[in-house]
Formats: C-alpha cells, structure tokens, sequence
C-alpha cells in the first residue's frame, strides 16, 4: 500500500491511509509492504539520486503505529546500516531492497561476511532498470554489466592464464582488470592520471550526484585485492 497518495487536487493522505492499514489487519492480512508513491509523483515511486534514502521513513512509522502486524518498507536504501537502525528503533519489521538488489544481489553475503567495502552501490540512475523496463527491453544496470547478461560472461576461473593489459582506469576498465584477475589471468591495469576513477570522478559535481563517486571508489575496492596486484596501481 502507500502511505501518501495525495495528489495536488485530491488522494488518500496519511491519515486516511493508517485507517485502511488498521482495517486491512482487522481483514486478516499478514503484512503490509508500505511505499509512497503514485504515478503523477513519479519522484517517488522510482526515486532518483536527488532523493535521500529512506524518504519513506515518517510515513511507515506511522502506519507501524496503527497496526501490530510487520510492516516492510522501501525507500532507495542501498546499505544495511540505515535499515538496521530503523528495524532497532521499531519504525518498521522488514526493508526492502529493490534496484539495489539489481545493482548487487550478494548484498546480504556481504553483509554477512562484514566485506560491505566490496558492495555496489545503485546510484538511482534509471538508465537500465526502469528505462529500459518501459521500453519493453531486458533490464539491465549501470554499475553491474552482468545483469541481463548472466549466461554470455564466462566468470569461472580459466585454464589457460594470459597476461593482460587494461588500458584506462575509469569504473570500466577497473571492473574489467578485476574480472580478469580474478579469473586467473594476470592483469596490468594502465592508467595516465594519478587516480583511478575516470570520468565518473567528475560526477560528484553536479547537484545530488554524491553517489556516482562513491561507486568509483568502491569499484577500486575489490581491485586493489584481485589476483594480480599490479592491477591497483595506475601507470
């Protein structure tokens, strides 16, 4: 359900909309997975590096007050630790991960095995997953090429290594260097400036776009422990 449907001429606000919640428990239902969104606020519904993560949170926090079912929540989160926080305060029972289970379905090994420094982050760019979606194509994903594309990129390790040279150390060519690494090839990474990170560390630029960065930062990551270490050091 959403919390706030409210539209700039009528809808179903908060109040009314933590009746329904508290009617549809009375009706027997499990749970309640609560979102805000309705199409003509779109903002919402798909939101956009613009929006904050959690953007959802006052509203779920009431409808949780109006009922004594599990409530379950969205709200662009793309890390446990906000989620964790919110389930600890008793704001919500359940987050749900939406585009960021496209952009890294092993969040929760992660999460588990305390290697976050590896996670990708979804940047709420919209170029794969929902543009696409509307265009009747497969999704797919800026910051993971493998989705859409499981059954054509060979991941396991090779029998014949090779030596490899990646030239350009953008997201690209970083992810490039770490895939082959870790397939057992040995890979030299060369790089002209003194940092790695391409184009996308010009991304931080613009208004609302902190999070372009922060993916260039964590595609470093798992680079700087692949297979070959000459593949973290830009040349």
């Amino acid at each position: 359900m959403s919390a706030f449907a409210l539209t700039w001429c009528r809808g179903l606000d908060l109040r009314d909309n933590s009746l329904i919640a508290a009617y549809l428990e009375q009706c027997g239902i499990d749970g309640l997975n609560v979102s805000r969104s309705v199409h003509i606020h779109d903002e919402y519904m798909w939101a956009p590096t613009v929006v904050h993560a959690g953007f959802n949170l006052d509203h779920v926090s009431e409808i949780k007050k109006a009922v004594s079912i599990p409530v379950i929540t969205i709200g662009r989160f793309t890390d446990p630790y906000l989620p964790d926080l919110l389930i600890g305060e008793g704001r919500c029972d359940l987050v749900a991960f939406g585009r960021q289970s496209i952009a890294d379905p092993w969040l929760p090994n992660k999460a588990a095995s305390d290697t976050l420094d590896d996670l990708i982050p979804c940047i709420a760019c919209l170029q794969g997953c929902v543009h696409d979606m509307f265009q009747g194509k497969p999704i797919t994903c800026l910051v993971n090429p493998l989705v859409g594309r499981e059954a054509e990129c060979d991941t396991c390790p090779t029998d014949s290594p090779k030596k490899v040279m990646v030239v350009g150390g953008g997201v690209g060519g970083m992810y490039a260097a770490t895939l082959l690494a870790k397939k057992g090839h040995a890979v030299t990474l060369y790089e002209a400036a003194d940092r790695l990170g391409g184009q996308m560390r010009l991304a931080a630029i613009p208004p609302a776009k902190a999070t372009s960065p922060a993916w260039s930062g964590v595609t470093s990551s798992p680079l700087k422990r692949a297979a070959a270490p000459s593949a973290s050091t830009p040349r």
